[in-house]
């Protein structure tokens, strides 16, 4: 959502959960028409001024948030997430894992652990890790978000999936087959039955797939 007051996309009322992808976009998208205009307008300055000049006006803005409501303040949180996922758009990985590990501190003690915005900066983190190769740590991190996700949401959600394939991404990197392969048959024995959530997931798990097997992807 655009949110009036700040001036800055709100991650957590938009109508696409904001999980970085390879290019710090967004990868799955939750149906909410109320809230889908205002994302379409956010996608569209993007289109228009480009990620470079988004990420100036984000961190303008968290600037003046910070000067005007201290660092613990709602919108500062959420600016930091935005910002580290403009960043990472930008290649800057290094700098929006900082934003986001601070973040991540933030809104486990605002929250918990397991709340829908910790696990958002907890996705984040684990995608910021696997793009650095620090994947063992990336690894600790997308291991328990499975968990929790499948505990909360549910094994087939399309949060619980896009956190498996970052997990099958980190995996690969370590050398852990047996692991990714385990991960992966869960992937597509959901979307078998329910279908992939995005085109991109479907591409990045068949690739995945080709890299510990010689069989063909599940169709």
């Amino acid at each position: 959502m655009y949110n009036r007051r700040y001036g800055a996309p709100d991650p957590g009322k938009t109508s696409t959960v904001s999980f970085c992808t390879p290019l710090g976009g967004t990868l799955v998208t939750m149906v909410n028409p109320i809230r889908d205009w205002n994302n379409r307008i956010d996608a569209w300055l993007v289109r228009h001024r480009g990620v470079e000049a988004m990420r100036q006006t984000n961190e303008e803005v968290l600037a003046k948030h910070r000067r005007w409501f201290g660092e613990r303040a709602f919108s500062v949180v959420n600016g930091k997430y935005t910002l580290g996922c403009r960043l990472n758009a930008e290649g800057r990985n290094s700098e929006a894992l900082e934003l986001f590990q601070q973040v991540f501190i933030q809104r486990t003690e605002r929250y918990r652990p397991d709340h829908r915005r910790t696990r958002q900066v907890r996705c984040a983190l684990g995608a910021t890790l696997c793009k650095l190769g620090r994947n063992e740590e990336a690894r600790d991190v997308l291991e328990p978000l499975v968990a929790d996700c499948a505990r909360l949401k549910g094994d087939a959600d399309q949060e619980t999936q896009l956190n498996r394939l970052w997990l099958a991404s980190a995996l690969i990197d370590l050398g852990d087959e047996g692991a990714v392969y385990d991960q992966l048959a869960r992937l597509f024995d959901v979307a078998k039955a329910n279908g992939w959530w995005s085109p991109e997931g479907k591409q990045r798990a068949e690739e995945y797939w080709r890299a510990v097997t010689s069989d063909e992807p599940p169709k």
